[in-house]
């Protein structure tokens, strides 16, 4: 069995536990995690800070000395706590405009209070599912258009993501055949 098919059927274990508030199909939920794992860490890898914007991560980069970088833009902060604390440095910098946990929610966009929000798997699951399932009812069209609403509305990004949404969706079936 392949790495995808190995990860995909473990995320079949949560899902039953993580499902239980979402109206969202979980393999809609999945196809979005795995679109937005981070390479070098594993579907569903809730500890991550991902910058949108060069001038931030350069920022924090200067500010902030102990971050643990997997690559130019993303930090893996290792455990919820130091999540939780460095957002709250980042956040210090009026560094906003990031993607945060396993379904990279922009905090920019949906900011919860309780940081626990992001980094913690099951709420981190269930904020994308109610975003996803927003959208639907924005809509009233369930299409690969609605969903990569999630990654963005503008007509230019929402098409890519829908398209790497599909690619991952055909590849994923092909590996189960």
């Amino acid at each position: 069995m392949n790495k995808a098919a190995k990860s995909f059927s473990f995320s079949l274990l949560l899902a039953s536990m993580l499902q239980a508030e979402c109206l969202v199909d979980y393999s809609v939920m999945y196809l979005i995690a795995k679109n937005e794992m981070h390479e070098k860490r594993d579907i569903g890898y809730p500890y991550l800070i991902s910058f949108n914007n060069p001038n931030d991560s350069k920022k924090a980069k200067e500010k902030i000395s102990d971050l643990n970088w997997l690559d130019g833009r993303t930090v893996d902060c290792k455990g919820i706590d130091i999540c939780e604390n460095t957002l709250a440095s980042i956040n210090l910098l009026d560094i906003y405009n990031l993607d945060l946990g396993a379904y990279q929610i922009n905090q920019k966009w949906y900011f919860f209070k309780d940081k626990n929000e992001y980094f913690n798997l099951e709420k981190s699951y269930n904020n994308a599912c109610r975003i996803v399932y927003g959208h639907y009812e924005e809509t009233g069209t369930w299409d690969w258009k609605t969903i990569a609403r999630y990654h963005s509305k503008t007509p230019e990004h929402n098409k890519q993501y829908a398209e790497r949404l599909k690619a991952s969706y055909i590849k994923i079936k092909g590996d189960q055949s």
